[in-house]
């Protein structure tokens, strides 16, 4: 599931209510999620009671109307399909507490015969 969702443009945002499981199984769900949500550039959101859903709603709602796209042309021109990291950091001081959530990489385009 993570490399389908390297693989895709899609942004995950997933509200896990993990209430109703034991301790140990929720720790483990919630890392998963986070995993699944960090993998795409999104968020997880872990609502401890059904009213604060629309806390949650919010959130996403805000997280979606103050995002932005960059984009950038790589100075690799191999077409070989591989995963391609890429980190972005803010340089500015006066930018420091800014958050960035970004997807962390991206698989190279590919095209037989150019894996070499």
């Amino acid at each position: 599931l993570l490399d389908l969702l390297k693989a895709s443009d899609v942004t995950l945002y997933v509200i896990g209510y993990l209430e109703q499981y034991p301790s140990s199984a929720r720790t483990e769900q919630r890392m998963q999620l986070q995993r699944m949500a960090l993998t795409t550039g999104g968020q997880a959101f872990f609502p401890m009671s059904l009213k604060d859903l629309d806390k949650v709603y919010e959130g996403i709602q805000r997280e979606v109307a103050a995002r932005y796209s960059l984009g950038f042309v790589s100075s690799n021109t191999r077409a070989d399909g591989t995963w391609r990291k890429v980190e972005v950091r803010v340089k500015r001081p006066d930018l420091k507490s800014v958050k960035i959530r970004t997807r962390p990489g991206y698989f190279a385009p590919f095209r037989e015969g150019s894996a070499h």
